[in-house]
């Protein structure tokens, strides 16, 4: 969307059959080239950008989408044409069922209560905080930098679990780490990244992070992480 400065963007949903929602966004831009329709997918990748417009962007926002869309068990695609704009849309299953109870380990029901959720991108607060209201007992608190959650930690006691995104402004993750196991050392800290090197993750766990998981958020491993932190009683 950034690169139409005039014309028209529509988006929309339909059902293609019965078993299929498919959503669209179209545009009027500038266009894909068709050698870039597969590789604008990719992990750090941009097309190419018109001289007058200023390079914004990591080139992680159509990844994290399309491992989304992947992870609801859908497809991810576009059409389009240099100069005719483009069209990206996303095929998902369609197929109502009633709500599944997650049970959880109910031994100890108040080792895991209350949880801040700190990232700066709302897509992923509210991602992460759908993913985590599967959990009856969990009380979800959110920041959206550092800063925020070292003032919130400082403020709230009653946290006991942060899953903290790594790259964030007013003060990374590293650092907030840091601060708020300096405020209480008993937290768990969950690192959340799309950077997943090895050299990210040692940089997490070296700066006090409990845990590493990588975005895109699958919802089996978020689960798998929290029961078994749970069964291992750390706390």
């Amino acid at each position: 969307m950034k690169f139409t400065t005039q014309g028209s963007i529509e988006f929309g949903y339909r059902q293609s059959d019965a078993e299929t929602i498919r959503f669209h966004v179209k545009d009027s831009g500038i266009g894909i080239k068709p050698e870039f329709h597969e590789k604008i997918f990719h992990r750090f990748h941009q097309i190419e950008q018109p001289d007058f417009m200023n390079p914004t962007g990591m080139g992680l926002g159509l990844s994290i989408c399309k491992g989304i869309v992947e992870g609801l068990g859908g497809k991810i695609g576009l059409t389009s044409a240099l100069g005719e704009g483009s069209e990206f849309y996303f095929n998902i299953p369609y197929q109502p069922v009633e709500p599944e109870q997650i049970d959880i380990i109910t031994s100890k029901p108040t080792a895991i209560t209350d949880v801040l959720i700190v990232d700066d991108e709302t897509a992923n607060l509210l991602f992460l905080e759908e993913l985590l209201s599967s959990f009856k007992s969990i009380k979800i608190h959110k920041a959206t930098n550092g800063q925020e959650a070292v003032d919130y930690c400082l403020q709230n006691y009653n946290i006991r679990m942060v899953f903290m995104d790594m790259r964030m402004p007013v003060m990374n993750g590293d650092e907030a780490t840091r601060r708020i196991k300096q405020i209480n050392p008993d937290i768990i800290i969950i690192a959340q990244s799309a950077y997943t090197t090895n050299e990210d993750i040692a940089k997490a766990l070296d700066a006090g992070c409990d845990d590493y998981i990588s975005k895109p958020i699958s919802s089996n491993k978020l689960f798998d992480l929290i029961n078994n932190i749970i069964r291992s009683d750390v706390r």
